[in-house]
């Protein structure tokens, strides 16, 4: 499903695809293994290909269930981690119907190797999140400071939970992972 498109947004991704090369790695390691075991024909040769092909077979499967593992984890680490920049972000948006601290919402996805998360306010096009109005066309106006607004309250919003969060943002990152495998 793709991401939403919103008036005032940041997307965060991240890559994998060094986990695809180690499964190309292990594809190639087998290719290369029955071309040598194929050209010899004894029997404790083939006992030797057999139990090393077998093992190889369930590294492959280890590193393949690994690899899922880190994809999902990836994906749910940049959930919470935006989620935080949401919550952090909704307190500083100013308030006045409500509407625009409504209109907040945070979104994932994976394609093939890249997982994506985006975080804004006002979503104009694609899939609206459960409990997330569209009716705060003002959320730009409002972010870059047209108006005033009273403390804690303030402008650039998502910008400030952004930064105040990006120090520490590879590494909050990286402890979500680590408690998902």
């Amino acid at each position: 499903m793709p991401l939403p498109q919103a008036m005032l947004q940041v997307t965060l991704s991240a890559k994998s695809e060094k986990l695809d090369d180690a499964d190309k790695a292990f594809k190639k390691l087998d290719r290369a293994a029955r071309r040598v075991f194929e050209t010899n024909k004894s029997s404790a040769f083939k006992t030797v290909r057999n139990n090393s092909r077998s093992a190889l077979l369930e590294v492959q499967k280890a590193n393949n269930v690994f690899t899922r593992k880190i994809r999902n984890a990836t994906e749910d680490a940049i959930e919470v981690v935006l989620q935080e920049i949401k919550r952090d972000a909704i307190a500083l948006t100013p308030i006045d119907t409500g509407k625009l601290r409504q209109s907040a919402f945070v979104a994932t996805d994976r394609l093939k190797t890249v997982v994506r998360g985006r975080v804004g306010y006002q979503i104009v096009s694609g899939p609206i999140p459960p409990g997330v109005t569209t009716n705060a066309p003002y959320a730009v106006f409002v972010h870059e400071g047209v108006g005033t607004h009273e403390a804690p309250t303030q402008h650039s919003f998502l910008l400030q939970a952004i930064q105040a969060y990006s120090g520490n943002l590879g590494n909050n990152i990286a402890t979500q992972i680590k408690r998902g495998i």
